[in-house]
């Protein structure tokens, strides 16, 4: 009978992984067995998505796989999360009918993405979730057979995952663009629901951002919060 402790740690980004990494340099399999829980099979950093939009980098070769972690001593589970009880020491699983106990939980489930909240989002073929870097491949390929027309890059609402990432990706829009030779007949704008670019920056720095769009012929247009994307035939 085993009297290793049962770590369970739910999710398998920067925090999840740190954490199960950590303990298991710290702690012997006798004394901890440690289990992360994943609805996805590979773990990707975010800031990876800017080189493939970029081509630098493909998204083939920028994720890793989370079976991996087994050679660390480290146990994975491909599962979607359903339900935490602490007061039972345990948790349950999308597939798994039997409930999983622990001694020890980690939560690091991360923000959850919704772009559905966003009224014709998802059926609309010209809309791209940026931060799903699964995406981003077919919009690079979209940007770059773009002749003339406009792109607009929405923040939808706050708080959102990494500030500076929009301001970013427009500037890197534009470089694609005149790399492209395209960039005269293709306006640029970036749409916030903010009255500054970067609130939490401060005034100064949001100023900053907002000359330096000017510099590269990008319009900022503050408060303006996406509620509804139309059809462009509408």
């Amino acid at each position: 009978m085993t009297t290793a402790k049962q770590v369970l740690v739910l999710g398998a980004g920067f925090g999840g992984l740190a954490s199960a990494n950590l303990l298991r340099k710290s702690l012997s399999r006798e004394e901890c067995q440690i289990t992360v829980i994943d609805k996805n099979q590979y773990f990707i950093m975010g800031l990876v998505n800017l080189w493939i939009l970029s081509g630098n980098r493909r998204l083939e070769d920028s994720q890793a796989a989370l079976n991996r972690l087994e050679n660390r001593g480290i146990r994975f589970l491909n599962e979607e999360i359903t339900g935490i009880y602490p007061s039972e020491n345990s948790i349950t699983t999308a597939t798994k009918q039997s409930k999983f106990e622990y001694d020890y939980l980690i939560v690091s489930l991360g923000a959850e993405l919704a772009p559905k909240v966003i009224d014709g989002f998802e059926d609309n073929g010209s809309c791209f979730n940026v931060y799903d870097a699964h995406q981003v491949p077919n919009l690079r390929e979209k940007i770059l057979s773009l002749k003339s027309g406009r792109i607009v890059i929405c923040i939808a609402d706050i708080p959102y995952k990494c500030p500076p990432a929009p301001y970013e990706i427009s500037l890197l829009v534009n470089d694609m663009l005149i790399k492209n030779g395209t960039r005269k007949s293709v306006d640029l704008d970036i749409c916030g629901p903010t009255p500054t670019a970067l609130p939490v920056a401060g005034a100064n720095i949001s100023q900053s951002v907002v000359n330096l769009l000017n510099d590269n012929n990008i319009k900022f247009h503050p408060l303006h919060k996406l509620k509804k994307v139309l059809d462009k035939k509408q």
